[in-house]
């Protein structure tokens, strides 16, 4: 990577078109003023690594730290193998006499023992109350027909029925006797 100043001279030559290392140096001017600012370059390309110094002395020991805040509960690991049985222990020496439990429960029924020999025949017990009533029997056959009653007494006017169609026009009667002529006004 070219450095600063090398860079100022490439633009000088190709703006002169000229070598301005080879022309020798005039009298200094006097200070222009300030041209514009000029555009941001491009990024140049990153230069090779250098190579790494060599490893300087260690320093001395650093104070030690505060104790830092204890961390979380680890999970809880396997259940591991179940170690061999242990050797029987001596025997106990006898507990004192315990208090006497509550009763037991009533054991089951025992078998029925055999049938003994029959008593003899006891006295006659008292009537017994009369039983409920029986149900109500069949329907018995219809009996012969009566004799006729007599007459009943006669009933009451019905009402009157209703009006008969008319009956045809009868003849024609006979001629009446002509009438007497009546003179004057009748009108009067």
């Amino acid at each position: 990577m070219i450095g600063k100043k090398e860079w100022i001279l490439n633009k000088l030559e190709n703006v002169l078109n000229t070598d301005v290392t080879r022309v020798p140096t005039g009298p200094q001017g006097p200070v222009g003023t300030t041209g514009p600012q000029g555009d941001t370059g491009s990024q140049g390309d990153t230069g090779p690594q250098g190579d790494t110094g060599p490893r300087g002395d260690t320093g001395p020991q650093g104070n030690t730290g505060p104790q830092g805040a204890t961390g979380p509960q680890g999970n809880t690991g396997p259940q591991g193998d179940t170690g061999p049985r242990g050797d029987t222990g001596p025997q106990g020496n006898t507990g004192p006499q315990g208090a006497t439990g509550p009763q037991g429960n009533t054991g089951p029924q025992g078998d029925t023992g055999p049938r003994g020999d029959t008593g003899p025949q006891g006295n006659t017990g008292p009537q017994g109350a009369t039983g409920p009533q029986g149900n109500t029997g069949p329907q018995g056959n219809t009996g012969p027909q009566g004799a006729t009653g007599p007459q009943g007494d006669t009933g009451p006017q019905g009402a009157t029925g209703p009006q008969g169609a008319t009956g045809p026009t009868g003849s024609t009667g006979p001629q009446g006797p002509t009438g007497s002529f009546v003179t004057g006004d009748f009108l009067s």
